[in-house]
């Protein structure tokens, strides 16, 4: 019986190239536009996950409209975005992952260009962001990413096989510390010159008591 599960298991794997990540608490007025952006996209190479903290403010109420859209859904109690995040990266079978946060949308799938990187086992695959200040964030890996973050959460994708767990001791950029250890540990990388995402810079980690 083993045997058998394990193999759909794999069987489950091989079939997605991606796997979406939205994690939520309390934000009924942002989580349908995130959700409303993925929806387009989804296809049966492409799995969504939504990760909600027990929201109590009709943000349920919201999400349970597209539930059947939705591969996997989970309310409960939680220690935080980031571990909302890990409980994502747990149910995610795609050959590469992606956090798409509340609040945040979806421009363009680049589907081609994550095949391709898929093609070379690529571990991080990047894209620029636009934030709703107007500006692009052009995400890169360089020195500088040892003194600040240069590769934007919202415009990358990671390889599920790397096996990442963002550290809960960090209440935000809990992502700069992960692609700093990418970098350190001379991961590959490859970066694609096209905006796949809108950020709004309202959220957490925008906010100074932070």
């Amino acid at each position: 019986m083993k045997n058998v599960k394990e193999e759909i298991v794999k069987k489950a794997q091989s079939e997605y190239l991606l796997s979406i990540i939205t994690v939520v608490l309390n934000n009924k007025e942002l989580i349908e536009p995130t959700i409303k952006s993925v929806l387009p996209h989804l296809n049966d190479s492409i799995q969504y996950i939504v990760i909600d903290g027990v929201s109590t403010d009709g943000t349920l109420d919201v999400i349970g409209r597209y539930k059947d859209r939705i591969n996997q859904f989970v309310s409960e109690p939680d220690q935080g975005i980031y571990d909302a995040i890990n409980k994502g990266i747990d149910k995610s079978l795609g050959f590469y992952f992606f956090v798409l946060n509340c609040g945040d949308r979806i421009l363009k799938m680049p589907t081609a260009e994550l095949i391709q990187a898929r093609s070379k086992n690529i571990d991080v695959v990047m894209f620029d962001v636009q934030l709703s200040n107007q500006t692009i964030f052009k995400s890169e890996v360089n020195f500088g990413l040892k003194l600040h973050n240069t590769i934007h959460h919202q415009g990358a994708f990671y390889r599920k096989g790397l096996n990442i767990k963002y550290d809960l001791k960090y209440k935000v950029f809990a992502d700069f510390d992960i692609n700093q250890k990418l970098y350190l540990q001379r991961k590959s990388f490859i970066k694609f010159s096209q905006t796949m995402s809108y950020h709004s810079l309202e959220g957490i980690s925008q906010q100074k008591k932070y």
